[in-house]
């Protein structure tokens, strides 16, 4: 029978299952004990590295007992109230400072101190220095008799620059930055020439039918523009912007087409394809 099917027993009300309550979990090891091997809580501890190596179940106190009462959190509230009965007196605001006992050494064995002194001591009185023992020798004769039996130093002759095999000559690094100046101005010749080569390829003449029909053609423009031109003149009075800006416009056109004009009075003409 599949769940989806319908059945009588369905209408039935289920129970519902409480399962019963356990007993609250209490750890059969104490709460409060240190852990085995710890490091923590070790300022006033017998054993400043390690606490409870063993292992231990139970409470060990390894604490050095508090001698000053009231030292961590002070006495309770109200306790420094003053009162007259209790006021300051001689001695007890101050503390009295404890000395270092002297100690003695009363053995006849002193200490040897390795390390040498930086200056000497000074010389006693029984001690006396070491003196020269005084000379009577003459100085000054002696150093006129070596004067005199003295043989004169020989001057060495110094070289002759003028008869040097070189003198008056072109320096030899002279000549090479010479020869590399030449050379590189022959290969900027070079570059230049050919430039200008690749430069005439791209132009070319004009013939002169071309030439004729330019000319013609310029001429037949500047009598269509000097006509316009002429008709503006004959006016006594330009009165409107477009009338001023027509004739600045013809007078223009005329100048560059006179120009244009003397160009091509020319015979050979010249014209650059790649423009």
């Amino acid at each position: 029978m599949y769940q989806e099917e319908e059945s009588i027993y369905n209408i039935i009300p289920k129970e519902v299952y409480i399962p019963p309550k356990q007993g609250k979990y209490k750890s059969r090891y104490p709460p409060d004990i240190v852990p085995t091997g710890s490091t923590l809580a070790l300022r006033n501890s017998q054993k400043p590295n390690v606490r409870n190596c063993g292992g231990h179940f139970e409470e060990i106190i390894e604490d050095h007992p508090i001698s000053c009462k009231y030292s961590t959190l002070g006495k309770p509230k109200g306790s420094y109230k003053q009162s007259p009965d209790r006021y300051l007196k001689k001695g007890e605001g101050s503390q009295s400072i404890f000395h270092l006992p002297k100690i003695q050494n009363n053995s006849s064995i002193r200490q040897s101190h390795s390390q040498e002194k930086i200056k000497p001591p000074v010389p006693k009185l029984s001690e006396s220095p070491l003196l020269l023992k005084g000379t009577k020798k003459n100085f000054i004769l002696d150093n006129i008799v070596s004067n005199i039996l003295s043989v004169p130093a020989v001057s060495q002759s110094q070289p002759d620059w003028l008869k040097k095999k070189e003198y008056g000559q072109t320096p030899r690094y002279l000549q090479r930055i010479k020869e590399r100046t030449l050379q590189e101005s022959i290969i900027m010749k070079d570059i230049v020439r050919a430039q200008e080569q690749e430069e005439q390829k791209k132009l070319y003449e004009l013939s002169q039918q071309e030439l004729q029909n330019l000319r013609d053609g310029l001429k037949s423009k500047w009598e269509q523009v000097y006509r316009e031109y002429q008709q503006l003149t004959h006016i006594t009075k330009i009165d409107t912007i477009h009338k001023l800006r027509k004739k600045e416009k013809c007078e223009e056109q005329l100048k560059q087409l006179e120009a244009d004009m003397l160009k091509l009075k020319k015979n050979h003409i010249f014209v650059d394809a790649a423009k």
